[in-house]
């Protein structure tokens, strides 16, 4: 007994066409996100992140931060993950999405090296994103003040645990022209104490207190005289 078989004609172009198509969409997300610093505070990081706007064919779902930090003697901690990261935007054009995100909970005056990696619903992830430092500010000063006579007045704070600080900035303004505003005047100090001369009655002072260090300026503590 004879057996016919029957063989279907394939154009050869077409095999080519379809094996083309198939590379373009497997290839589409094979780039890892690039990731870029945006805002540094004394306790989060703001980051930008672009790429293609699917992991495996999904949505982006979530972001996990891998981070190292910089010891005392030059070296990096092993690369750990865990921080508290939050979508603050997402948009997606054309294929590609761009989100910001913000770690939280971080160390005053310490200096990350942040990647991050994209998750879709399933669970599938990207490659990681390159990485960035992130020197995070050093905190805010701790003020107390004490009037010291009737036109002098004392500043004092105290160091955050890091102990990273260099110098402080003082800022001392007067207001003693209504809806005018405040004309501040920027002076150093490197200790933990500032004495103010010449205050008069009938003004009122803003004094701003800035840390200063390698990772940059803390934002101010302020404070009103007379409260």
């Amino acid at each position: 007994m004879s057996v016919k078989m029957k063989f279907q004609y394939i154009p050869f172009q077409l095999l080519i066409l379809s094996t083309v198509s198939i590379i373009l969409v497997t290839s589409q997300c094979s780039s890892p996100p690039v990731n870029t610093l945006i805002k540094v505070t004394d306790y989060s990081a703001e980051f930008e992140l672009t790429g293609c706007d699917t992991v495996q064919s999904e949505k982006a779902s979530s972001f996990i931060a891998r981070y190292r930090m910089l010891k005392t003697d030059g070296t990096l901690t092993p690369m750990k993950e865990g921080l508290q990261v939050s979508l603050m935007s997402y948009a997606d054009s054309a294929g590609n999405f761009t989100a910001k995100v913000k770690a939280s909970g971080l160390n005053s005056g310490q200096i990350y090296y942040f990647s991050f990696v994209v998750l879709n619903k399933q669970g599938k992830a990207s490659q990681a994103s390159n990485e960035v430092e992130a020197k995070i500010l050093p905190s805010v000063p701790n003020v107390s003040w004490n009037r010291v006579s009737e036109d002098k007045l004392s500043l004092t704070w105290t160091q955050s645990d890091k102990g990273n600080e260099t110098s402080y900035t003082i800022g001392v303004a007067q207001n003693d022209k209504p809806n005018c505003g405040y004309s501040i005047t920027l002076q150093a100090c490197y200790g933990n104490s500032y004495t103010l001369t010449g205050l008069m009655e009938g003004i009122v002072y803003r004094f701003e207190v800035f840390a200063e260090s390698p990772n940059g300026r803390s934002r101010s503590a302020i404070i009103f005289y007379p409260e």
